[in-house]
């Protein structure tokens, strides 16, 4: 089984590149934006949700020629959009999980009178 997905990857090392560039980008991209906005916290969110909007209005437009020989473009363009989405969405999370108790919210002192 393992030596049918080689031989599969062996003519697709070009798509599968593109892949994974495109996923270690968005997670760049998430990790600057959390960065540069600390106080803003559902900023680093922002790249893959629109990464995975972008792949799924593409979905949606070829969905009607699915099948045929020229949406291939298009689809593989719906595929890296919606994993590099979902690749930035996964590091936002696991960034807000990291960062949750490192900045949290500052203690009101006890005004009692």
């Amino acid at each position: 089984m393992l030596n049918q997905i080689i031989e599969s990857m062996e003519g697709n090392t070009e798509f599968i590149a593109i892949l994974l560039i495109a996923s270690v980008v968005a997670i760049v991209v998430t990790f600057v934006i959390n960065l540069t906005t600390k106080s803003f916290k559902f900023a680093k969110y922002i790249p893959g949700l629109l990464l995975v909007l972008a792949g799924v209005v593409t979905l949606i437009t070829v969905l009607d020629s699915i099948f045929l020989r020229e949406s291939l473009s298009q689809l593989f363009f719906c595929l890296v959009t919606i994993t590099a989405g979902l690749c930035s969405l996964l590091t936002a999370l696991a960034i807000g999980i990291y960062n949750k108790d490192r900045y949290g919210k500052p203690r009101v002192k006890d005004q009692r009178v």
